[in-house]
């Protein structure tokens, strides 16, 4: 990767430049809010942000151990992120050491930082994008999920605290196939305005086996009828795409989904399997779709034997395919 001074990482009005030494003041000035090192593992006094943060920061930089960034928000100083673990062999890298004042937090700044950080890496020839996060730092985990990430492993015990208890840590990974396949899932300019798939515990309605896959799209089980009105009215839901067959009741669902105002797409898989006019159907919906999108079966088996063999004909490994799948629904 190429990581020097001069990078600068840019969407409108939120900058990621290198860390200088003339940054100290200002960021001393923002790490005085206690919030914001919660969940930080070295310290969780902003007296100690000198010595166990800025100096730490720049000395890593120094040896090529982490690439800091500095964030500003319409020239403001607001926080920081970082490169680091960067194996140009196995071509992975991890983001984080991410904090924010938390004046801006909730705003979707996270998000986008992740994102510029994330898309410069895949241009780099990253493979791997790997993000270490406590466990208990719901907020963070939040934000990654929103990109896309998946879980890879979970390590006990991985960390000991300022306070001498010791952290759980979850690993989350986005490949840059995966990114690639996603990105056919976000919105164009066209659809900047449309919302993105609740989680599960956002959900009004009761469905069986709900899986939030990407930020915009949800893969399900079983639907009733009824609930198909909440799901575009409560939760924005744009297009439904049933992978049932007609004696499954796929007439009275489509005309439920249109009376609710929602596109109906049926990918009529039965007990064959996934095949070629199944994935075209699906990859047409996929080419423009009107988004957040729900895909749904009588189980979520076939849902996610449809979307795993989807990714991986958009380049995505067959393991992290199979994975995805899984999470889905398929057995």
């Amino acid at each position: 990767m190429q990581l020097d001074d001069k990078l600068i990482l840019q969407k409108r009005e939120l900058t990621l430049s290198a860390l200088q030494a003339a940054d100290r003041a200002a960021l001393v000035r923002l790490a005085q809010d206690p919030r914001t090192w919660q969940h930080n593992p070295s310290f969780t006094d902003p007296a100690d942000f000198l010595e166990k943060w800025f100096f730490k920061a720049l000395a890593q930089k120094q040896q090529g151990k982490r690439f800091p960034f500095v964030i500003r928000y319409q020239n403001i100083v607001i926080g920081s992120s970082s490169f680091y673990d960067i194996n140009a062999a196995q071509k992975t890298v991890s983001i984080g050491y991410t904090w924010l004042h938390p004046d801006y937090w909730g705003k979707g700044i996270n998000g986008i930082v992740k994102k510029l950080l994330l898309d410069y890496a895949f241009e780099q020839g990253i493979k791997e994008v790997h993000f270490v996060i406590d466990m208990e730092n719901l907020r963070s985990r939040a934000a990654v999920l929103k990109l896309g990430a998946k879980e890879k492993e979970i390590f006990r015990d991985h960390i000991k605290r300022a306070d001498g208890t010791m952290r759980d840590s979850i690993v989350y990974m986005i490949s840059r196939n995966l990114n690639k396949a996603l990105s056919h899932s976000s919105p164009n300019k066209r659809h900047a305005t449309f919302p993105q798939a609740p989680f599960a515990s956002q959900l009004v309605v009761p469905i069986k086996h709900y899986n939030r896959a990407t930020p915009y799209i949800a893969t399900a089980g079983e639907i009733l009828p009824t609930a198909f009105a909440e799901l575009a009215n409560r939760h924005g839901f744009k297009t439904i795409v049933d992978v049932r067959t007609a004696g499954e009741g796929t007439g009275v669902a489509r005309e439920a989904v249109q009376a609710a105002g929602m596109k109906y797409i049926n990918v009529p898989v039965d007990n064959r399997g996934i095949q070629a006019e199944h994935l075209e159907i699906f990859a047409q919906a996929m080419r423009d779709p009107e988004l957040p999108m729900l895909i749904y079966c009588a189980s979520g088996n076939r849902v996610g034997a449809l979307w795993a063999t989807y990714l991986m004909t958009k380049g995505v490994p067959q393991e992290e395919g199979i994975q995805a799948g899984q999470t889905a629904g398929m057995r």
